[in-house]
């Protein structure tokens, strides 16, 4: 996503593209296998922002819109339902502001209609959020500005399980679920540091990296989904996507260096271990194999690159 324009690459020299009439924030693709959905969030400095749902064609030629809803601030992420499977409800959860929002696809009218909400009265504002892959996929953490991850059972939305000072009351950034491992977490924050929790010991977290300049915030942590020792990790203002192996805490496994301007997103391949993704305000993204030093392909757009998604109903 960058500016109003979507792209959506097939290959590094194919796109199809779909053109908003506001700025794009947050993306998403279904996980489902019956469907190449997308759904994007705009940024726009109101409260009345929208979440775009786009289905893909078969042959992937062609984006059609199914529909777009109204959303009360700027949804900072928006992630599908995690499971791969046909579900009787069709779910599509975002966050922004102090709420965590699920909303029902499933509407034959083109429409999505708010499910529920999660937040307390004492929320600040929510960074982002994950949602558990693991069935009944039913716990979702979130990260927000106050320092705080709470941690909640999308059955029980009125009150968090659990609430924890993941970063000593700094801004907590982002915040992913391990897709290997029931348990584990890993959040980023203003204090430049990547630690892992896990659920069953809440009272004691793990260091596993921190920022080459301690003052320089981590914004976006990614976990690997099939190799749960990978994590990748970027930090504020650079050029860099690190990724560490948590075996090895302190020490970077890989440091791909390779953009000529700050790097915004990252996501790794669905169906291999050693493919990620990474996208800049150098108008780049650039996929890379762990073990070589520089990209393997690179596609160029014509503004700066904002957010990336990989898709694992349809990896290739």
């Amino acid at each position: 996503v960058h500016g109003g324009i979507f792209y959506s690459c097939v290959s590094m020299s194919e796109k199809i593209e779909h053109t908003t009439n506001w700025q794009a924030v947050s993306l998403a693709w279904s996980n489902r296998l019956d469907q190449n959905r997308i759904a994007v969030g705009s940024f726009i400095e109101d409260t009345h922002n929208k979440i775009r749902v786009l289905q893909i064609d078969e042959s992937f030629e062609n984006m059609t819109e199914t529909c777009t809803f109204t959303h009360p601030c700027v949804p900072a992420k928006i992630q599908f339902h995690p499971s791969s499977e046909k579900q009787k409800v069709d779910l599509l959860m975002s966050c922004g502001g102090k709420e965590v929002r699920v909303w029902d696809l499933s509407s034959s009218q083109g429409s999505a209609l708010l499910s529920q909400t999660m937040a307390t009265k004492e929320s600040k504002v929510l960074s982002s959020f994950d949602w558990s892959s693991h069935a009944p996929h039913n716990i979702v953490i979130t990260s927000g500005l106050d320092g705080l991850c709470h941690i909640w059972d999308i059955n029980i939305p009125t009150s968090p399980l659990f609430i924890i000072d993941a970063h000593d009351s700094r801004e907590v950034y982002d915040v992913a679920i391990s897709s290997t491992e029931t348990n584990e977490f890993a959040s980023v924050g203003e204090d430049g540091m990547l630690r892992l929790f896990d659920l069953r010991k809440l009272d004691e977290s793990r260091v596993l990296y921190y920022s080459n300049d301690r003052n320089q915030p981590l914004i976006q942590v990614a976990w690997n989904s099939i190799d749960s020792h990978l994590i990748g990790v970027v930090a504020l203002n650079s050029n860099a996507v690190v990724v560490m192996d948590t075996r090895v805490p302190g020490r970077p496994l890989h440091q791909l260096q390779g953009h000529s301007d700050c790097v915004n997103s990252i996501a790794w391949a669905p169906n291999s271990p050693e493919h990620i993704c990474s996208v800049g305000n150098d108008r780049m993204a650039k996929i890379w194999l762990l073990n070589r030093p520089d990209s393997i392909l690179e596609y160029r757009l014509n503004q700066p690159i904002h957010q990336v998604r990989w898709s694992a109903s349809s990896p290739d």
